[in-house]
């Protein structure tokens, strides 16, 4: 079994206090960010990983200590990259009053096209923007064909007043007096440097948040029927077809190629110039022109490139960025694709000193990108009571099949919420709503989708997909999150991506059998206040280290970014947070319960909805004869293998803290033919506010007596009792 990281569990968990967090947090921050600056100061050349807990404000001290370095400072050149462009203009609103000229770097194009807003996401900067949409579409590189020729030296008619590449010039102050920061996102990681950027190297990079998806998105594929029809040469027709069977029937294994005596010579000597769609340079065009497409040129062209450098290499038994991939699609088709898993270089300088700020940063894999870098942890207690199940994957496959069943329960003439797994969820999500709570439910994007048109699904629910929450504050008021599942890929799909981190390391990729991977036992992080003894899952792991790394950076390290969004290093308050997923991430866990503990049962729904309930069979039956259960019927329904009405406190740990904290519990006499004891389960009569501060009407006796009656009948009751069931629980995980 794995060992726990107990000296990061004891660090998060030494203090609670507001203030000494603060303190510990911000001292630490300090200590780290001085060092760096300090050093990029002196001329070190530092480059500096530092790992903050979620949440702690690493980007605003870090801009703090940017504002300072840059005081006294002149003609530094400052290149930021954020994961999108909402946070780009966070970063370049926080600037203001900083010695430099700050820039937001926008695409050409104006981005996607929002369908609704009927207008594009970003400003429009290129003045021939509908031409260079349409080359953007087909693949072709804009700079080379749209502003400046690189046979004849033609430009663009917008050339000398493009506003996409005024925001690259170096100005006659630029080159003399002033500081500039460029804001990028994280795919401009991955492109090439224009001219103008290849003018002036950056003295400092900051990359906020992992970066890893934009290194391996948008994969190059080209169809196997491309490779065996193209991928010939007067010496080899068959090489094509040879290509294929290697990569389809034998893994890759490059001794098929080796003993047919085929090698780079034979990979070089194709030519597929045909097929490139040169396109005529033209200065002042702005219609599209309908342009042929340059993928399947520039696909080919990358697929022999990697092939004739891979057989060319001794130390390499099989190809590690070209795979087959033949994985159903939606419409349960198969693909029939070579991938390229190309690596894709990295425009940071390795000279430049960089300062990379992330919560889960890996350093197996930020090596194959940023290598020399120097690693800081910092690890803070975030203010949450947490619950897991340990019982569900909660994979995607078992949310999305809930939909389906939901489609037809909204259909019925009447919604019934107890009719599927995902109809208990909305109703237990909107009872916190009613509690005064402000819910936030993440889950993959079918699902979200779904759930944002649920008519059931109260207003006051936010609803987030699961990458697309890297760094954002949108969902910092929350107070409970419930995390339904978690972000896996397939299988295929992780070790594409791994083969474009490392496929072109001087040490391969070893891999599994896909059916039966290796199993790795993976402890929960228990809190303090945990009653459960040490616990442990057997989870699917790769043998690599580096595919592991890949895979943990998509799935836990996902995790984690959902629960961050609800800022709980510096909540004033106790939130909530749900992982229905079995899967251990680096999160204290305080309850582990299993799935249908969460999920209400038949008993629990009616105390949700009313907020009341009888504790015994026959209280049932005289307080809730709507429900048409008696004597047997009534009886089985609470066995304890059916219910939890046995334990009332396990009946409501799915509510909100201050409403468990505020439930009270009648014990009675009722004589029916004979005298028996009862109990009956109350919720507040009446609940509004915050989290942090509550208003509410608890029962009183003679009003509690009397609802009883209405049921038991007049003089039925005696010896009634009414008090609250407990208090309230500890104000932090681990105290």
């Amino acid at each position: 079994m794995k060992t726990q990281p107990q000296d990061i569990i004891a660090q998060l968990e030494a203090d609670n206090s507001k203030l000494a967090k603060q303190a510990i947090l911000l001292e630490a921050m300090e200590e780290g960010l001085d060092e760096f600056f300090e050093g990029l100061a002196d001329g070190a050349g530092p480059r500096a990983a530092i790992r903050l807990t979620m949440g702690t404000g690493k980007t605003k001290q870090t801009i703090s200590h940017l504002k300072s370095y840059l005081s006294d400072k002149f003609q530094q050149s400052i290149e930021v990259y954020v994961p999108r462009h909402d946070l780009a203009d966070e970063w370049e609103q926080s600037l203001e009053g900083i010695n430099a000229k700050v820039i937001h770097v926008y695409p050409r194009t104006g981005g996607k096209w929002d369908e609704e807003a009927k207008t594009y996401t970003h400003p429009i900067m290129c003045q021939r923007a509908e031409y260079v949409r349409d080359l953007e579409e087909k693949g072709h590189s804009i700079y080379g064909n749209a502003c400046l020729s690189r046979t004849s030296g033609e430009q663009c008619s917008f050339f000398g007043s493009c506003s996409y590449l005024d925001q690259f010039r170096q100005s006659g102050n630029d080159l003399g007096v002033d500081n500039t920061i460029r804001i990028y996102t994280h795919a401009s990681l991955f492109l090439s440097r224009n001219e103008f950027e290849r003018q002036v190297e950056p003295n400092l990079v900051i990359i906020d948040e992992a970066f890893m998806s934009s290194a391996f998105s948008n994969m190059p594929f080209v169809p196997v029927g491309d490779v065996t029809q193209h991928i010939r040469f007067d010496g080899n027709a068959q090489l094509g077809f040879d290509l294929v069977e290697c990569l389809t029937k034998h893994q890759g294994d490059l001794s098929y190629l080796r003993d047919k005596d085929i090698g780079a010579f034979e990979f070089n000597a194709v030519s597929i110039e045909g097929l490139n769609p040169a396109t005529a340079f033209t200065a002042d065009t702005t219609q599209s022109r309908n342009v042929r497409s340059a993928k399947q040129y520039k696909a080919l062209t990358k697929l022999l490139e990697i092939a004739a450098r891979e057989i060319e290499d001794q130390g390499r038994d099989s190809f590690g960025q070209l795979v087959h991939d033949n994985r159903k699609t939606r419409n349960n088709n198969r693909k029939n694709d070579i991938v390229i898993c190309e690596h894709k270089p990295i425009r940071v300088p390795r000279s430049t000193p960089v300062l990379y700020l992330d919560a889960t940063a890996d350093s197996v894999i930020t090596d194959a990108y940023l290598p020399a870098m120097q690693y800081h942890r910092i690890d803070v207690r975030q203010l949450a009571v947490v619950s897991q199940v340990h019982d569900r994957t909660g994979s995607k496959n078992f949310w999305n099949s809930k939909i389906g069943p939901e489609q037809e329960n909204l259909s019925e003439p009447t919604y019934d919420a107890r009719h599927n797994d995902l109809a208990s969820l909305i109703t237990i999500v909107n009872e916190w709503v009613k509690a005064g709570e402000s819910p936030l439910i993440v889950g993959n994007k079918d699902l979200c989708e779904f759930l944002r048109d649920h008519p059931k699904l109260d207003t006051g629910v936010a609803v987030a997909h699961f990458m697309s929450l890297r760094g954002s504050n949108a969902y910092a008021d929350r107070s409970v999150v419930f995390i339904t599942g978690r972000n896996q890929p397939p299988i295929d799909e992780i070790e594409q991506q791994a083969r474009s981190v490392y496929g072109n390391s001087g040490n391969p990729l070893s891999y599994d059998d896909k059916e039966n991977l290796p199993s790795d036992q993976v402890e929960y992080w228990l809190s303090k206040r945990s009653p459960h003894p040490a616990s442990a899952i057997n989870v699917p792991s790769f043998s690599d280290p580096r595919i592991e790394a890949v895979q943990k950076q998509i799935r836990e390290a996902e995790t984690v970014q959902a629960i961050a969004r609800l800022r709980l290093v510096w909540a004033d308050y106790q939130k909530r947070v749900f992982l229905l997923s079995n899967l251990p991430v680096e999160m204290p866990v305080d309850h582990l319960i299993e799935f249908n503990d969460l999920m209400p049962d038949r008993l629990e729904m009616e105390l949700i909805k009313t907020g009341d309930l009888p504790l015994t069979p026959l209280g049932l039956e005289k307080m809730r004869p709507d429900l048409g259960y008696a004597g047997a019927k009534a009886r089985m329904l609470y066995q304890p293998d059916r219910s939890k009405a046995s334990d009332p406190k396990q009946l409501l740990t799915q509510l909100p803290v201050l409403v468990r904290a505020t439930t009270q519990i009648a014990t009675f006499a009722a004589k029916v033919k004979r005298t028996t004891t009862h109990r009956h389960l109350y919720l507040p009569k009446d609940y509004s506010g915050s989290p942090t501060a509550s208003i509410y009407t608890p029962w009183t006796d003679k009003e509690a007596e009397a609802y009883l009656t209405t049921g038991w009948g007049e003089g039925a009751i005696t010896e009634f009792n009414l008090e609250y069931l407990y208090g309230p629980e500890p104000e932090v995980s681990g105290e």
